[in-house]
């Protein structure tokens, strides 16, 4: 599983952590993999800055396996006040009946009791329905440039060595994939430059072909390509497929489902519907990441603050 957190950018690798805790405020220890009583190191798991094209934030993320339960709380930390900056949930990776999750076969009975109270029968089956309407979501998450949607890799590549294996579920890139321990950015590769780069050094620019990238130039040393990267739209294919996100989006897909179900491939093209649907998401995203407020300091203002301004109180 992985997390993702935005904040202030610039304090590298070893400045944020997260940790995960049980109902009964236990912190997990990764190593042991069992749930302690006393928060330690093994518990703490750094969070890796990708700094992107803000200049004010960087993400911060970090890969980890979620204990068999849940559902559990994640809190994110700044290592330097020990202050809790981030916090979110998550279930384990068990199946939905052991976890808890929602499969979408459980938003059926929902549905079918919906249409039924309609009084008309729907125009699409219920996956096709359902699946067009994650479409819909998903290309809303990816407007927004949701971390709801964004994976991250770091792959090691052998000196002499070109290709680099992505996920299994990358779509695409979310900012350039970049060099570890460095800001070496690479850059898709312009196809007037393919003849010329023939001799190995640092990589600068790359290629892709399905989930392979390939550098270029060759590189002439051991590196570790690192990314985020959009993962490919969630597919339903049984009643038993969990329905992503957490719970978050459960009732964006109910209602898409209800209005697909009745108007068909016409609901594509439905500019009222689809207003509807990014506005329900866009209120979900503005809890997940509200916004910071930052105060413009002058010293008129501070000699105001302190009330020794003369026009403190003609405001």
């Amino acid at each position: 599983m992985n997390e993702s957190f935005r904040y202030d950018k610039g304090l590298g690798d070893a400045a944020i952590y997260m940790r995960l805790l049980n109902s009964t405020g236990e912190f997990y220890d990764f190593l042991a993999t069992s749930f302690v009583s006393e928060e330690t190191a093994n518990c703490q798991l750094l969070m890796t800055e990708f700094p992107d094209s803000s200049t004010e934030q960087s993400w911060y993320y970090v890969t980890f396996d979620s204990p068999a339960g849940g559902p559990f709380a994640i809190e994110i930390v700044l290592v330097s006040t020990s202050e809790v900056i981030g916090y979110d949930t998550v279930f384990s990776s068990t199946e939905a009946s052991e976890a808890g999750e929602t499969s979408i076969g459980d938003l059926l009975d929902i549905v079918i009791g919906r249409f039924a109270k309609i009084n008309k029968p729907p125009m699409i089956d219920f996956l096709t329905a359902a699946n067009m309407t994650m479409d819909i979501i998903y290309r809303r998450l990816m407007t927004k440039k949701s971390e709801l949607i964004l994976g991250s890799f770091s792959q090691a590549v052998l000196a002499n060595a070109s290709t680099v294996t992505l996920p299994t579920d990358f779509q695409g890139f979310f900012e350039r994939p970049y060099i570890s321990g460095s800001t070496w950015h690479l850059d898709p590769l312009p196809g007037e430059y393919r003849a010329s780069l023939t001799t190995a050094g640092r990589p600068q620019f790359y290629g892709l072909r399905g989930t392979t990238m390939t550098l270029f130039p060759t590189t002439s040393a051991a590196i570790t390509i690192v990314g985020q990267y959009y993962k490919k739209p969630v597919k339903f294919t049984a009643l038993t497929n969990v329905i992503p996100y957490n719970g978050l989006i459960d009732n964006v897909l109910q209602e898409g489902i209800i209005a697909v179900g009745m108007t068909g491939m016409g609901a594509l093209l439905d500019a009222q519907f689809q207003a509807i649907m990014s506005k329900m998401i866009d209120e979900i995203l503005a809890f997940r990441s509200p916004r910071t407020v930052r105060f413009h300091y002058t010293y008129e203002n501070s000699q105001r603050m302190r009330g020794a301004h003369p026009d403190y109180f003609n405001v």
